[in-house]
């Protein structure tokens, strides 16, 4: 999970005055999510970002980026345990400046939506991949060769 500090502007007043806004908005993918994914789609998560990346195909690109941002955006519960994710939560972030914030934010670099991707991706898969790229060589080397093929660059 990752905390993005946005500045962006509020609605304009009766005036056309508009009230400038700092907050902080998290962003996250459950494990489930990624098993999901990969299941569904095919590729890993990874393979799958590789290959988009390699079309150019920026209208694809930007959907993708659109859809991975509704999938991790929530709102922390102040009991500490739950991360809320709905489609009232959504809306209430996709339909403020906010979110034309983090778009300017992660779009600013051509490492911003990568860094932003690793960001969200839950440690415990982190971790998970990293133990079976130590542990399972073999599989790691075939996960590489498919990015590389997808991408048609050596990883």
């Amino acid at each position: 999970m990752i905390k993005k500090t946005l500045t962006f502007l509020g609605l304009e007043d009766e005036n056309g005055d508009q009230a400038e806004y700092t907050e902080d908005f998290y962003f996250g993918i459950q494990s489930a999510e990624i098993k999901k994914m990969a299941i569904t789609e095919g590729d890993g998560l990874d393979v799958r970002i590789a290959r988009l990346f390699r079309t150019n195909n920026r209208k694809a690109i930007y959907e993708y980026i659109e859809d991975f941002i509704k999938l991790a955006y929530g709102v922390k519960h102040e009991d500490g345990k739950r991360f809320i994710q709905n489609q009232e939560v959504w809306e209430a972030f996709r339909y403020s400046d906010a979110y034309s914030a983090l778009i300017d934010d992660i779009t600013e670099s051509e490492d911003g939506i990568l860094e932003f991707v690793n960001g969200i991706m839950p440690q415990s898969y982190i971790k998970q991949m990293e133990k079976a790229k130590i542990e399972q060589p073999e599989k790691y080397a075939e996960a590489e060769a498919k990015i590389q093929r997808a991408t048609g660059q050596v990883v």
